[in-house]
């Protein structure tokens, strides 16, 4: 076979393999109006939260708050009733302010639309919040956060959500941005690989409000699961999807955690 002739082959091999045929995928829009329940107790003494709303079929939806529930944690000894607010649909606070402890396990109780949902969990200890450093961008002289959170810890389970608010010296339209990191003691394929995100520049003089959340394993687990059906998709390793299994009971969706918690504020410099 002619040098020519076998390279014209190759070149049609690789434009066939790099071909990408459209396809239009059947998706299932039925509303399955199956209850969401989200909350996370904390040792801050405060007037906690909890969240219900109803899982929807399409994709991205506003989620649809759910009235008329009767909310309630139980520490064992005490019950802290929840009341919804007013001017948020589904968002229930508890009456009087309370803190969590780490020497009790608590209890969700949630009573709705004939059934009632519970789940527990118990707080685990926290370590000392990481220290942040930033990069500057060379086209623009704005920051971006390069190291921060660790991914993997054999000691730690942790939630770090980072506020970053530049309204106060800027016009922008754009003044605000949030971004989790996670911590966990296992290691996933997925993780390891997972498509990079997208950076986000600030400019000097941001404030960053850090809030450190410790997870129990079981909450861990769930939000491992989470970012696996999320943030973790798209690469050379992805599993099939499935719906992430909380500690709600009966079929309901989310999960009610209690964490320990650490806050922190600083300005980039």
């Amino acid at each position: 076979m002619m040098p020519t002739t076998r390279l014209i082959i190759l070149c049609c091999l690789i434009s066939h393999w790099a071909c990408e045929e459209k396809t239009d995928w059947p998706l299932d829009i039925t509303d399955t109006d199956i209850p969401v329940i989200s909350g996370i107790i904390t040792d801050q003494y405060k007037h906690q939260r909890i969240t219900l709303s109803l899982s929807h079929g399409q994709p991205a939806p506003t989620p649809i708050g759910v009235s008329d529930a009767d909310v309630q944690v139980t520490d064992g000894q005490q019950v802290f009733k929840f009341l919804e607010d007013p001017l948020h649909p589904g968002t229930y606070v508890s009456e009087i302010p309370f803190k969590a402890t780490n020497e009790k396990t608590y209890q969700l109780r949630l009573h709705y639309n004939e059934q009632t949902y519970q789940a527990t969990d118990k707080m685990t200890p926290i370590t000392p919040i990481d220290s942040i450093t930033f990069k500057m961008s060379d086209s623009t002289g704005r920051l971006s956060i390069a190291t921060f959170v660790a991914d993997y810890r054999p000691d730690e389970n942790s939630m770090t959500r980072v506020e970053i608010d530049w309204s106060h010296i800027s016009d922008d339209e754009l003044t605000r941005a949030l971004l989790f990191y996670y911590t966990f003691n296992t290691i996933d394929i997925p993780q390891i690989l997972k498509p990079p995100n997208a950076r986000v520049y600030f400019p000097r003089g941001s404030r960053l409000i850090i809030n450190k959340y410790s997870l129990s394993d079981a909450f861990a687990s769930y939000l491992r699961a989470t970012l696996l059906e999320t943030q973790w998709q798209g690469g050379a390793f992805d599993d099939a999807s499935y719906t992430p299994q909380g500690n709600i009971s009966h079929g309901a969706l989310g999960f009610f955690g209690v964490s320990a918690t650490l806050s922190d504020t600083l300005i980039a410099p």
